[in-house]
């Protein structure tokens, strides 16, 4: 699995070769968290969210990361460590299709879909739940200025994931709600 997250970021940094637009940005994120991993269930919170990608016409392909999330988890199965407090962030690589092109338009709206890695550690002790799965996403970019813009984004993660001392698979799913700036290079 890390190879291929290896070749896909590969791919997306040399995407800038091709592509018509770069683009960075960075926000808030506010998450719900759910999982019937017993210490963790349902957790609501707000973090950060952070992109990069690139655009060639209508396509786009992007990196985003989301964190900050903390919260208070329960004991956990098996090795029964006591309660404390985790972490939770994610990494999605995906494909954007735009249904106007933001050099044409001031608003365009997208949907998208990829690959996830969602990162769930223990504040206190070494412990941590992890795993993969898929991403999909909606939203609408809003162009201010030539080169700024704003967006609004909805996310939906579904994930499986194990533990440190391979206890699971754990199910989860997040809803994700991200507004964010960006700059177009």
């Amino acid at each position: 699995m890390k190879y291929r997250l290896y070749i896909l970021l590969i791919l997306f940094l040399t995407g800038r070769i091709w592509a018509d637009q770069f683009y960075i940005g960075g926000g808030f994120s506010s998450v719900r968290l759910n999982s019937d991993h017993p210490s963790i269930n349902s957790q609501d919170g707000a973090g950060y969210h952070v992109f990069a990608g690139t655009k060639y016409e209508r396509w786009a392909v992007e990196l985003s990361a989301s964190g900050g999330l903390s919260f208070d988890t329960g004991e956990t199965p098996g090795i029964y460590y006591p309660e404390d407090r985790a972490e939770y962030g994610n990494l999605v690589l995906g494909f954007k299709r735009y249904f106007e092109h933001l050099n044409n338009s001031q608003l365009s709206p997208w949907l998208g879909a990829g690959a996830s890695l969602h990162f769930i550690a223990w504040d206190t002790y070494y412990y941590n739940v992890d795993g993969y799965g898929f991403s999909i996403s909606g939203g609408a970019d809003y162009l201010m200025t030539p080169d700024w813009f704003v967006r609004g984004d909805v996310s939906y993660h579904d994930f499986s994931s194990d533990d440190t001392y391979d206890y699971g698979p754990y199910d989860g799913s997040a809803t994700q709600f991200n507004v964010s700036i960006g700059y177009l290079f």
